[in-house]
């Protein structure tokens, strides 16, 4: 078994063309922790997508909270925000309906 690691810069090429309805904010986050990783056996996609996911469960649904203040198990959390993580990471692969860039200022949020 081998353990890689993935250049940022080759993460954010493979995030601009599989999640161009990703603002340049979270692509810059998933990028630093995919490349910061070493992975075992893995394909830049398979990385990305388990970095994408973990992401979007910790920072931007309510599972630490599910956890913390409801005490519910990882595996309880996780199911109730599920659907939720789905919906942000199909809208992350919708083609950008607008012109505007992915970086627009406004879709940063104040997120750790």
């Amino acid at each position: 078994m081998s353990k890689i690691r993935f250049e940022r810069r080759e993460v954010m090429a493979f995030l601009n063309e599989h999640y161009p309805s990703c603002s340049s904010y979270y692509k810059q986050k998933i990028a630093f922790r995919t490349s910061r990783r070493r992975w075992n056996d893995v394909t830049i996609g398979k990385a990305v997508g388990i970095t994408v996911t973990n992401y979007v469960r910790h920072h931007m649904t309510q599972y630490e909270y599910l956890m913390g203040a409801l005490k519910l198990t990882r595996e309880e959390a996780r199911i109730v925000v599920a659907e939720e993580v789905k919906d942000i990471w199909q809208s992350w692969q919708q083609p950008r309906l607008d012109t505007t860039p992915a970086d627009d200022a406004s879709a940063a949020p104040t997120d750790q």
